[in-house]
């Protein structure tokens, strides 16, 4: 049987590495519409553009080089 510290502490790294996901969208070879989980996209979200070498920063409206 797993402990409630345990299960809490599994519980933050998922959500920590959730939140990550979120921001950091990784490689694409253009702007993603969406977040890696499908939702919408957060201010201060960051990929890396593959075709133009450029990493990218989601201001809220547009994508921007970083």
């Amino acid at each position: 049987m797993i402990s409630s510290a345990a299960e809490a502490a599994r519980d933050a790294t998922l959500a920590a590495l959730d939140s990550f996901d979120d921001r950091y969208l990784g490689q694409k070879s253009s702007n993603p519409p969406l977040d890696n989980d499908g939702n919408a996209l957060v201010a201060g979200a960051l990929y890396f553009n593959t075709i133009d070498g450029v990493m990218q920063v989601y201001d809220g409206a547009s994508w921007l080089a970083a």
